[in-house]
């Protein structure tokens, strides 16, 4: 099926929150997941799922034979070739219930294999990490190469979302526009995963090396529209707009003022302090023969 429709980027964990399995991307008003927790970071990228399965360590180690690796990869979604022994090896011993693998802010090569974890819950607990890493709401990924990145956005706004058949909702949402190219890019990448089985007919939407949303296709996207949502708070998707969007001036990361606003009580008492030191050095010194303040005078 071919459609010229908005596509409903279904994204859970911009905000947190791993995405439900049958979360598929299509026409607006398709299930909606949690919102972002974090648009601080300036990459972003759609990569084809080609493994997944629940975050914690492999029972057994898979046995991949590279003998029967071929030569160069079929699609971008040729597991043959990009799931090397050392990418089988890397996905077995990823273990999602660690924090360490759920920061974010490694990320691979554009042309390679990447692995990866979900983008845990603003809210999940360490001590809940494991029973979520075993059951699946925190997965981990073999990730293809980038399809479309985010330098092909060429267009971004928050809004309130549109529901199928054009009513308005009620969620705050982002659309997104891609360039030319963006287009004609994420129309490929629909209409070939769209006759794959799971899970290779999904994609990852990875922001800063974690997945935060690995929809399914079922539908061939050709006008380069996509909507991102989520529960999103007015000012969270105006944030993420802002930061997707080329045409925003980004001379002060979106991080930046977070970082200040974190700093801001230091700040009002390390300039105290100072102004306080200032006038203890502006004070008239004390001359050698004059006794201190409070101190007996030793002539009495």
């Amino acid at each position: 099926m071919k459609t010229a429709g908005i596509c409903t980027i279904v994204v859970a964990g911009l905000l947190g929150g791993p995405p439900p399995s049958d979360a598929v991307v299509g026409l607006s008003g398709e299930p909606r997941t949690r919102a972002a927790e974090s648009v601080g970071r300036t990459v972003l990228e759609f990569r084809p799922v080609l493994e997944t399965g629940a975050g914690v360590l492999a029972a057994e180690p898979s046995v991949v034979d590279e003998q029967v690796r071929p030569a160069s990869p079929s699609s971008p979604s040729d597991a043959a070739y990009y799931i090397t022994a050392a990418v089988q090896k890397e996905f077995d011993e990823l273990d999602c219930s660690q924090r360490e693998n759920l920061v974010g802010g490694r990320v691979g090569r554009p042309d390679e294999a990447f692995v990866t974890c979900d983008r845990p819950s603003k809210d999940a607990k360490d001590s809940d990490l494991a029973t979520l890493a075993a059951t699946g709401e925190i997965s981990k990924y073999i990730l293809g190469p980038v399809e479309v990145d985010g330098s092909r956005i060429d267009h971004a706004t928050a809004g309130i979302e549109t529901l199928a058949g054009g009513d308005q909702g009620t969620r705050w949402v982002v659309n997104v526009e891609f360039d030319s190219t963006g287009t004609r890019q994420f129309a490929a990448v629909s209409e070939r995963l769209l006759p794959l089985l799971p899970p290779q007919n999904r994609f990852g939407i990875v922001l800063d090396g974690l997945v935060v949303s690995a929809p399914s296709i079922n539908a061939v996207i050709l006008d380069g529209k996509a909507e991102i949502s989520g529960s999103f708070t007015r000012d969270d998707a105006k944030a993420l707009a802002s930061y997707l969007d080329p045409q925003e001036e980004k001379s002060t990361p979106t991080r930046l003022w977070i970082m200040l606003g974190s700093l801001g009580a230091f700040v009002v008492v390390l300039v105290v302090a100072l102004v306080a030191l200032v006038l203890v050095l502006r004070r008239k010194p004390l001359s050698p023969t004059q006794p201190y303040p409070g101190t007996p005078d030793p002539a009495t």
